[in-house]
């Protein structure tokens, strides 16, 4: 959970952040708006209070004039200093005055294609195509995967000249890149 966490995030993700505690959303801005951290918000952020719905709550959270809070929402960027994402689905996004990044997107991406396009356009690397679920631990890798067959991962450029060693073989793969067969 971000709150219960001293760890600090690149890029921050959220889901379903309808409806936020005063104390959650005070402490979700302070998370979000530090330089180089981007934000990612989906469907309505915030547009539910005690008071009902609420655009300029929305507003207020995520750092960029959002109208259309609803039962049925319709939410946009009303924000002259946004800019539309550079995305097939529908998207804004704006520089906040620290330095961090805050992304809004009324919908959230329904194929891996449209999941592996958000992550390019918030600046997050794909280590796999879509199937496996891969996560970063520091100087670990772990891969998850539902079937057996090859799968192929790629470390980020900057890092292309690096090696890796798959745990469980002790093979080690060079050039960032690995093909590992799962059974």
């Amino acid at each position: 959970d971000l709150l219960a966490s001293k760890k600090s995030y690149r890029t921050l993700v959220f889901l379903d952040g309808y409806s936020l505690t005063p104390r959650e959303r005070d402490a979700v801005k302070a998370r979000t708006r530090h330089p180089s951290v981007t934000a990612v918000w989906f469907l309505a952020p915030g547009c539910v209070t005690d008071a009902g719905f609420s655009d300029a709550a929305m507003s207020e959270l995520v750092g960029m004039r959002l109208t259309g809070a609803g039962v049925n929402p319709d939410v946009r960027s009303a924000d002259d200093a946004s800019v539309p994402t550079r995305t097939s689905f529908r998207g804004w996004s704006k520089r906040l005055p620290a330095g961090a990044t805050a992304m809004f997107f009324p919908d959230v991406p329904t194929t891996p294609e449209a999941a592996a396009e958000l992550a390019a356009a918030v600046g997050t690397h794909c280590y796999a195509a879509s199937g496996p679920y891969v996560r970063r631990y520091g100087d670990y890798l772990m891969m998850h995967v539902g079937k057996g067959g090859t799968y192929e991962l790629r470390l980020p450029p900057a890092e292309a000249e690096r090696s890796m060693s798959e745990r469980f073989t002790g093979k080690t793969y060079a050039g960032g890149h690995a093909a590992l067969v799962s059974n």
